[in-house]
């Protein structure tokens, strides 16, 4: 075979490859937090020349605690802020296009651009609890607590606004899928109810009724369910209130509310154990196939979806420090993908972004 026929044939296997790629893959979805190049793994459906996604997590490998951004295999981790003083960093939250993070320090909300590390603050309220901030669809405007009230931050135009209950505190605010709810926890008193209410705080719906322990409201990815914890249970109801179904009856453990989280197509829920040892289960939305995924005696923690939903990216100290694992849903191939003397925490994976 002479150079040209072989040239030939090697250009012919690449368009049959491509073909079949467009063929398998989604068309609908794309990962706007991507390289150039093709890493294999579940994370990567097809493998050969699909680009790969990325996690973000703070480490304090170079002296303070910073925000990073590396690929799923762990490769190529690189910083997006970089502060000379040392402080505590939590809440990390994509924005929809993956182009933008939300997080807390100094008890501050803040926003970093990923691709050149612009970065604002958003004004001056107290934001002290954890996994406290969410952005709305549209990717202009964030919602967080600051004591008991919510406060609606704009990213681009600047805009502020904010409401209170009456009586009591609101907690935890969860922008719908489509932009136009808020569900919330509310608390007064001894009483946690899942409230839902228009972003301005109008039109307020109780839909858990008058019950002492419901908190942490998690939409499901096409608006129509909520998931939330009950007095250590994983709780599952309509969007409406109607249908409150308990998925996860099990006296061995605790279900550790801010840690729930539904998979991208909706099928499934992850969640962490609040009880020792504190492990991640997989669990569908219909309460089958409860699976502990990482069913290890050291603690695993603050799961987090694979854009695809293949994988789920963790926390574990069970080497010795805090590091970033990733694993397959049926617990097969935990791996340590930062792998350094650091402290690597708080994954937070990349979505897909519609197009």
């Amino acid at each position: 075979m002479d150079i040209l026929q072989r040239k030939y044939k090697l250009y012919s296997s690449f368009i049959l490859i491509g073909i079949v790629l467009c063929t398998i893959l989604p068309t609908s979805c794309s990962c706007n937090c991507s390289s150039s190049d093709g890493i294999g793994g579940d994370w990567n459906p097809g493998g050969i020349g699909v680009k790969p996604t990325r996690i973000a997590f703070i480490s304090d490998r170079d002296g303070v605690n910073d925000i990073y951004v590396m690929y799923n295999d762990g490769s190529e981790p690189g910083n997006v802020t970089e502060y000379d003083t040392d402080s505590n960093i939590h809440s990390l939250s994509w924005s929809p296009d993956g182009n933008r993070m939300a997080f807390v320090r100094y008890n501050r909300a803040r926003i970093v651009n990923i691709n050149d590390k612009n970065g604002t603050t958003l004004g001056n309220n107290v934001v002290l609890r954890d996994y406290a901030l969410s952005w709305s669809p549209d990717n202009n405007l964030i919602a967080f607590e600051t004591d008991g009230e919510v406060h609606i931050r704009g990213v681009e135009p600047a805009f502020n606004s904010s409401f209170r209950p009456t009586n009591g505190d609101y907690h935890y605010p969860e922008w719908s899928p489509d932009g136009t709810k808020i569900a919330l926890t509310y608390q007064l008193s001894g009483l946690l109810e899942i409230h839902v209410t228009d972003p301005d705080g109008s039109n307020e719906v109780n839909l858990t009724g008058y019950a002492l322990g419901n908190s942490y409201p998690k939409w499901s990815p096409d608006g129509s369910k909520i998931a939330y914890e009950c007095y250590g249970e994983l709780m599952v109801m309509n969007s409406d209130g109607s249908s409150h179904t308990v998925l996860s009856i099990d006296s061995g453990y605790w279900v550790e509310g801010s840690s729930i989280s539904w998979s991208p197509d909706g099928s499934k829920i992850v969640f962490e154990t609040f009880n020792e040892p504190e492990d991640i289960y997989v669990i569908d939305s219909d309460g089958a196939n409860l699976t502990n995924l990482t069913n290890n005696p050291n603690r695993d923690i603050r799961p987090c979806w694979s854009p695809y939903g293949t994988e789920i990216a963790f926390q574990s100290n069970r080497d010795g420090n805090w590091e970033i694992y990733v694993a397959n849903l049926d617990g097969t191939r935990q791996t340590n993908v930062t792998n350094s003397q650091a402290d690597d925490t708080y994954p937070v994976c990349c979505p897909l972004v519609p197009t």
